[in-house]
């Protein structure tokens, strides 16, 4: 499976985080999840586009819904800069992004 992005590579010093980029996540995911017989993963919140502040619990997610995916098509889960993204403490980064655009590509 090969998924293509918007900003792609996202550059940590001038890449704006934006809507597009958890919505392109979440498709890859449900792909990714398609691809592995799974069903489609339900998010708690709706992103909606310069209302939504984007955090950790979106990330978290996304890389739960993968993760899911990942081990029924027995892959490995990738390392992750920030493994653990704890809501309300842990800022989301443009590598956190990317490390997720990277199990799909």
């Amino acid at each position: 499976m090969t998924m293509t992005f918007t900003d792609d590579p996202l550059q940590a010093s001038s890449t704006i985080v934006r809507k597009s980029h958890l919505d392109e996540l979440r498709s890859a995911a449900q792909a990714l999840r398609g691809a592995a017989g799974l069903p489609i993963y339900t998010f708690a919140e709706a992103i909606v586009a310069q209302q939504t502040i984007i955090k950790a619990e979106h990330l978290n997610e996304i890389r739960a819904a993968m993760e899911a995916a990942l081990r029924m098509l027995d892959l490995p889960i990738p390392p992750y800069a920030q493994p653990s993204l704890t809501p309300g403490v842990t800022a989301v980064a443009q590598p956190d992004i990317q490390e997720l655009r990277n199990v799909v590509k």
